[in-house]
């Protein structure tokens, strides 16, 4: 059934081009097979047929079973597998316009699986999908819809989304969380800590608007009133660590001790384990400890190579590691020492030589990420810049002439304009050293 009705890629009109059909030029000399025609002539049949949206269900009822197994499981190999299947049957159905509870709810985990992937456009599509029929429904579905709305937020959030677009679906979400607090308390209590995470990832970058700190407020008593799951506990701790990080409100130790605690526990769902990996990592970059610090990126970076899950999640990890570990390389090279004294006038003693190795595995695992996969996370920007200038810093290190002026050119057409801000002090500073560096080299080595 494969034969083919001519070789691959020769022409099947031996006329002028200027005679060919008007209503086929774009293809016409394009190599049809056999097979192409057998399949388009039963994709025709079975769709004739009168229950096509049953059969698409059925299918789909078991896809999004599998689906959702896997993401539970943490079996990103199975997930990866089944995951094309599941794409094709969405695409079916949204080919010949066919709507169902259980297309519905596959469209809802086909979205989660985009964004471990980090395809945020897909993933927004998807639960805009879900949330469209939802809403068309004769009979309302308050807990699909609540899911939907608190993730599709985050989603909007994280696309760069304003305000005005994402915090509407929270504002739902808040109504409809009140509405199934007594009846449906565990998918009400997994709704608002992400609707609280979205929130506070907002409330960290800007001014609190008096409608977001409402709303905070509101998810906030409403948490009280919730049962406390073992993942929830942990989404809370991490929560927790993130800020004291930011904040300084734990000591580098204690940052340390309450992830390696955490790491310990079997019920760490995969982004979490990585997560808390990459917050291990960074205090004890903090405390100088190179060698520790190491085995843990290595971790990461093992992940990495193996699989294309979690991109936004690694990406943080480069962010808070890369600027620690960047600001102590650097002191390790004359030149930046140099412009560290005239630009805040005090320069770290050079480090350990452990941690130029720690800063060569920060700059290959983000030579392995997509580019777009480097910016998934509201708030954390410039990212192919701040990347960027690890690699200059390396080439730095390594008194690699060529290297410097290749890099150090690509650094031009690269967006730095949020480093004016005030909370990335520390990247505009080792952005300044790193070029102030590299300028110095290239004049001297030219």
């Amino acid at each position: 059934m494969t034969e083919s009705l001519a070789r691959r890629d020769e022409p099947l009109c031996t006329l002028p081009h200027q005679e060919w059909s008007t209503a086929h030029c774009e293809g016409v000399d394009d190599t049809i097979n056999v097979n192409e025609i057998v399949q388009h002539v039963i994709r025709t049949l079975a769709e004739g047929r009168t229950d096509v949206s049953e059969i698409l269900s059925r299918a789909a009822y078991h896809a999004q079973g599998w689906l959702t197994a896997f993401i539970e499981a943490n079996d990103d190999k199975h997930l990866l597998a089944i995951l094309p299947h599941v794409e094709s049957l969405a695409s079916h159905a949204g080919r010949l316009g066919i709507s169902t509870d259980t297309l519905a709810v596959m469209w809802g985990n086909l979205a989660s699986t985009y964004v471990l992937r980090g395809k945020l456009d897909d993933a927004r599509q998807a639960f805009e999908n879900e949330l469209e029929y939802l809403l068309s429904r004769k009979e309302p579905a308050p807990v699909l819809e609540l899911k939907t709305r608190s993730q599709l937020a985050d989603v909007l959030r994280n696309t760069g989304e304003a305000l005005a677009v994402w915090l509407p679906h929270l504002q739902r979400a808040r109504d409809l969380a009140f509405q199934l607090a007594d009846s449906r308390p565990e998918d009400v209590s997994t709704a608002v800590a992400n609707c609280l995470t979205v929130l506070s990832s907002h409330t960290s970058q800007d001014a609190l608007e008096p409608a977001v700190q409402a709303l905070t407020s509101d998810f906030a008593s409403l948490r009280q009133r919730m049962p406390a799951t073992q993942s929830l506990r942990i989404q809370h701790e991490v929560g927790q660590i993130n800020d004291a990080l930011t904040t300084g409100l734990m000591t580098d130790q204690e940052v340390e001790q309450r992830c390696r605690t955490l790491l310990n526990d079997d019920g760490l769902r995969g982004p979490q384990r990585l997560e808390l990996t990459g917050l291990l990592a960074e205090s004890l970059a903090y405390q100088h400890r190179w060698n520790d610090a190491l085995e843990h990126l290595q971790t990461i970076h093992a992940y990495a190579v193996e699989q294309p899950l979690h991109p936004q999640v690694i990406a943080k990890a480069l962010h808070n590691v890369g600027l620690r570990v960047g600001l102590a390389a650097a002191c390790s090279v004359r030149e930046c020492r140099t412009a560290f004294m005239v630009l805040i006038g005090e320069a770290d003693a050079p480090p350990a030589p452990e941690c130029q190795q720690l800063l060569s595995l920060l700059v290959s695992i983000a030579s392995r990420m997509a580019v777009e996969h480097l910016s998934l996370q509201a708030g954390v920007t410039c990212m192919p810049f701040k990347m960027q200038t690890l690699r200059l810093l390396e080439a730095v290190c390594d008194q690699d002439h060529d290297a410097i002026r290749e890099i150090h050119e690509g650094l031009n057409g690269l967006d730095a304009a949020a480093l004016d801000r005030e909370d990335e002090f520390g990247w505009r500073l080792l952005s300044q050293v790193v070029s102030t560096s590299a300028l110095s080299m290239r004049l001297r080595g030219d």
